[in-house]
């Protein structure tokens, strides 16, 4: 006892004597009500939240710049549900404190544990990357009944969460307090065991890793890469969603990580692999995730701001493009949701331009700048920004800082837009008899020549590619291609690409 603190074991968790005490009595209450009065009591407690205003503030700003393509009434009832997630997380967690491993295994459903079966017959031992999804707590106190599983903590305070730690171990997790916990983390892998960690935070210090999350670099810890990369254990990403009333495992990998030679390149990519898939199942149930969570409010180092901001850009975009593939909602039209995105990304962009100039490849890297021809290539919601950029990139490549390639690919964009011929061929669309076709083309006895400048092949030969390539699900010739041209021409007016 020091000054009233109980010191318990500083490196997990420090509470009061007092608070123990009360939430001592709160685990027996959850413990005695019946399971209905203790959803009505973990909802009464987020809606109180919500109303009181409890980092609201940054819950809809984390909404709003990472889910650009809902509405404002969307993100709200969003940010209200993520309120109920988290206080049922806590209660539950509570509510289970002590509970027998039938009881737990119960909590949550597991179709197939065969991933995390095969990946331990390795002998390697298994990393699992996990977030603050769906009920964290008991999906790492059912996944401890089945494995044995370390858990990497920060540390806590206050009487809540010291019964949380205490949940925890009574789980069977062993846990593994976060500072230096690499060596603990790499023992327990070369042992052939389980070890969880939640790398959706915002970590600090000079090994923190920027990698693309909704959108924008998020500091990430390195950690799980690298105990992957030092023991070749296997990587799986595991969350326990809820739905239909139920929690369930949701499992995803094995992520490898390479050894390219390449240290720095292989961990980044590691982890920004793994935070990529978590990212696409927090855009699956966005209302169960902790947007409460400052996770941007660590910036990148100067020198690499620039290409880590186009890169995480570019990864929003494609996410979205992703999750309406998956939905069958991409094919169908200019969906407003990945219209709603592009307008955004358009004008950060633009934003970015008029400070740094043209982010060429000496600026921003290789990979910085084919982002930023892509974020370009996509803004045809914004007419102006558009033709901006098809200028800079023009004359980057007149200087070497973008390839002739990606200035002729923008300018066909651009003249299909304004309902002029194109001059390469490079943007393919349905024509009346279901094939791929360029459309009108200007002078086209010397389209070949020009692509061929290009290093692109003839264009019969590329059509024949086209049309033959297996293409993603929904990516079919229009029912009515007149119907489709109608939309598309009603579209470009209205947005300004066409007068009239």
């Amino acid at each position: 006892m020091l000054a009233g603190n109980l010191v318990e074991r500083p490196a997990l968790v420090r509470s009061t004597v007092l608070s123990r005490a009360a939430a001592g009595g709160l685990v027996r209450l959850l413990q005695a009500l019946p399971s209905r009065a203790v959803a009505a009591l973990a909802g009464g407690v987020a809606a109180c939240a919500y109303a009181l205003g409890i980092r609201r503030k940054v819950t809809l700003d984390n909404l709003a710049r990472a889910l650009p393509e809902r509405t404002e009434e969307e993100r709200r009832a969003i940010a209200r549900a993520a309120y109920a997630n988290m206080a049922r997380v806590v209660v539950d967690a509570l509510r289970t404190l002590g509970a027998p491993p039938a009881q737990l295994l119960a909590e949550v459903e597991v179709d197939d544990f065969g991933p995390v079966e095969r990946a331990l017959e390795r002998g390697k031992g298994l990393l699992v990357a996990t977030a603050h999804l769906g009920s964290w707590e008991l999906f790492g106190a059912a996944m401890a009944q089945r494995v044995p599983l370390h858990a990497v903590v920060r540390p806590l305070r206050g009487g809540v969460n010291a019964r949380l730690v205490e949940a925890r171990e009574r789980a069977g997790l062993r846990l593994i307090p976060g500072r230096g916990a690499l060596s603990t983390m790499v023992a327990a892998l070369r042992r052939n065991e389980v070890v969880a960690m939640l790398i959706d935070q915002a970590i600090g210090g000079k090994h923190a890793l920027f990698v693309p999350f909704f959108g924008r670099p998020a500091a990430t810890t390195p950690a799980l890469s690298v105990a992957a990369l030092r023991t070749g254990a296997p990587t799986l990403v595991v969350v326990a969603l809820r739905g239909g009333g139920r929690l369930r495992f949701r499992v995803e990998g094995p992520f490898e990580v390479l050894d390219s030679g390449d240290r720095g390149r292989d961990l980044f990519e590691h982890t920004a692999r793994v935070t990529a898939v978590l990212e696409r199942l927090i855009r699956e149930a966005p209302e169960q995730w902790l947007w409460l969570h400052r996770r941007w409010k660590l910036s990148p180092p100067p020198e690499e701001a620039l290409r880590l901001e186009l890169l995480a850009m570019d990864a929003q975009d494609q996410a979205v493009r992703a999750q309406l593939v998956a939905t069958g909602g991409l094919f169908g039209g200019y969906h407003p949701r990945m219209e709603a995105v592009h307008r955004v990304l358009a004008e950060r962009l633009g934003r970015l331009v008029e400070v740094h100039g043209w982010p060429g490849r000496s600026m921003a890297g290789s990979d910085g700048a084919a982002a930023a021809w892509r974020v370009a290539h996509h803004a045809i919601a914004t007419p102006g920004l558009q033709r901006r950029f098809l200028a800079l990139v023009r004359e980057a490549a007149a200087r070497g800082e973008a390839s002739p390639l990606q200035a002729a690919m923008l300018e066909d964009r651009v003249r299909h837009l304004e309902g002029r011929p194109s001059l390469y061929g490079t943007l393919l669309d349905w024509d009346d008899t279901g094939r791929l076709s360029p459309g009108p083309v200007e002078a086209p006895e010397q389209l070949d020549a020009r692509r061929a400048a290009l290093g692109l092949p003839p264009m019969a030969d590329a059509l024949q590619s086209a049309n033959t390539a297996s293409r993603e699900p929904g990516d079919v010739p229009p029912p009515d291609p007149a119907a489709r041209r109608r939309e598309f021409e009603d579209w470009a007016r209205g947005v300004g690409w066409r007068r009239g």
